[in-house]
């Protein structure tokens, strides 16, 4: 008779002490690394395709603000549109070259990295005056532009909404399309040559170009027809087109809702959306130029018809 006081195993039950928990295999490892890499291959497309719609979406909200906030500035200033003025006298009233001032909304008076005040500039052109009805001229000193006006006068609850958040920072800069870029000392301020630029194309269309640049719509009487009223900022940088890339770190080109072959179109009757247009696309990304010239405003308004008459 066996009188040991040790614990008796049936054979084939070894202790644990005999064989300690196992971690996984080699094999096994690379079946769960290869699992998670098809996971990561499957879903981050659709996670970044999630996040441009959003960007989108928010994009198309700035645009619906901003109509609004240009009705109620027009109720306010004897129908008036906010409109552009160079302080200096280069550019009269309301007139564009070749698209490329639609997008100020401020013009300081150079001075760098300087906090603009929610009120209206009184050294500018946002005191009543008689230049146009509701505004006065003034060689010198700051003045606010186009949505700085909204801004200026608390018609856009929150300033971020001059900027379209597909223009994002890259590459470790902040793009100078970005709300980030005029938060020095605090947002909103100007940038290193005295200027607030937004990241959309405001009121655009003129009259006949090139021959006459004057804004089309200039007061709320002017609507006759349903057209552009702002788009996302198109500009061809020193070069002709836009190259079909996401858009760079100094904003100076690229797609703003890239990959999408799409612009986002804020039309006078308050409607937005997404428009394809393969005539749009084509002048925006082979033969735009931006250099203030007749052959550039010619383009800048062919490409506003092909958006205007866009399904």
């Amino acid at each position: 008779m066996n009188t040991s006081s040790h614990t008796q195993y049936p054979k084939g039950k070894p202790s644990a002490q005999e064989h300690p928990d196992r971690g996984f295999t080699l094999t096994e490892l690379l079946v769960v690394i290869a699992v998670l890499g098809l996971l990561a291959v499957t879903l981050l497309p659709a996670l970044a395709g999630t996040k441009r719609d959003s960007r989108r979406t928010q994009c198309m909200s700035n645009m619906h603000q901003i109509h609004a906030a240009c009705a109620m500035y027009a109720s306010d200033f004897n129908d008036w549109y906010p409109i552009w003025y160079d302080p200096d006298g280069s550019h009269p009233v309301n007139i564009l070259r070749g698209g490329h001032y639609t997008r100020y909304v401020f013009g300081p008076n150079g001075e760098a990295n300087k906090q603009i005040p929610r009120t209206y500039m009184v050294n500018g052109v946002g005191v009543y005056g008689s230049v146009i009805p509701g505004f006065t001229a003034n060689t010198s000193g700051d003045s606010d532009q186009n949505l700085g006006y909204l801004y200026a006068g608390g018609f856009i609850g929150n300033g971020k909404a001059m900027w379209c958040p597909g223009f994002t920072s890259n590459n470790g800069r902040t793009n100078l399309l970005t709300w980030e870029y005029y938060t020095n000392p605090a947002f909103v301020s100007t940038d290193s040559s005295g200027n607030v630029r937004s990241s959309y194309m405001f009121n655009p269309r003129v009259r006949s170009a090139p021959s006459d640049r004057t804004r089309k719509y200039q007061r709320t009487g002017d609507v006759k027809q349903r057209d552009v009223f702002m788009s996302d900022f198109l500009d061809a940088g020193a070069g002709h087109g836009i190259p079909f890339v996401p858009i760079n770190s100094s904003g100076t080109e690229g797609w703003p809702h890239w990959p999408y072959q799409a612009i986002l179109v804020l039309y006078t009757d308050g409607s937005v959306n997404f428009v394809f247009n393969a005539n749009a696309f084509h002048l925006a990304t082979v033969n735009l130029i931006t250099d203030e010239s007749d052959t550039s405003s010619v383009i800048y308004d062919a490409l506003w018809n092909d958006l205007r008459d866009a399904p």
